[in-house]
């Protein structure tokens, strides 16, 4: 093994804090033991033999601080570098596929109209991929500025934060139950404003 390599990974295991705090505390324990013993008349042998534990116990302590490590949660095994690293490449992977899966939802420059459909499936009617993106984008993408005071909520109006196009969320399927799968059309902000009045800023 490179030295230097395991150098730094004695110190990211916290061996070396390890071995200075024991040889601190065990140091602090035999000068106390060698002190006080003999007031109550403890054989030296006793002495010894504790001063000898602790000597042994000197690389168990070395062996237990590089497997494990001391945290706020308790002691937990600490993890060999590969694991850690594949463990970050793999949040970094799913971090990038859940920022492209959002900038797929969201809406593009060209875009103009979205329309979502029903779809059979096991012999019953389910909205299909487009009613979910428009249910994600105007639930988290874009802000609601109006409803259409006709026909209530079957028509709302909403700015994209992107660039300032007005979009209109309408289910024009009024025969089909909650009037069908929906729908988003881009507006003008003329438009947007002859249908929705003052409240179109």
């Amino acid at each position: 093994m490179n030295p230097k390599k395991f150098s730094a990974e004695l110190k990211r295991r916290k061996v070396y804090s390890v071995a200075v705090a024991y040889v601190i505390a065990g140091w602090a324990i035999a000068e106390g033991i060698s002190q006080v013993f003999p007031v109550f008349d403890i054989p030296n042998s006793v002495v010894r033999v504790i001063v000898l534990l602790i000597v042994l116990g000197f690389p168990v302590a070395l062996v237990l601080a590089w497997f494990f490590d001391l945290t706020r949660y308790g002691i937990v095994r600490t993890p060999n570098v590969d694991v850690a690293g594949k463990f970050s490449i793999f949040i970094n992977r799913q971090l990038r596929r859940f920022l492209a899966h959002i900038e797929r939802m969201k809406l593009k420059p060209q875009a103009t109209s979205l329309v979502g459909g029903w779809v059979t499936e096991n012999g019953q009617l389910r909205a299909d991929a487009t009613c979910a993106r428009i249910s994600w984008l105007t639930s988290h993408h874009l802000r609601k500025i109006a409803i259409s005071m006709k026909w209530s909520a079957w028509e709302t109006s909403f700015p994209r934060p992107d660039d300032r196009r007005y979009w209109e969320q309408t289910y024009a399927r009024g025969e089909m139950p909650g009037g069908g799968p929906p729908a988003l059309n881009c507006l003008t902000r003329e438009q947007a404003k002859a249908k929705y009045g003052d409240a179109v800023p």
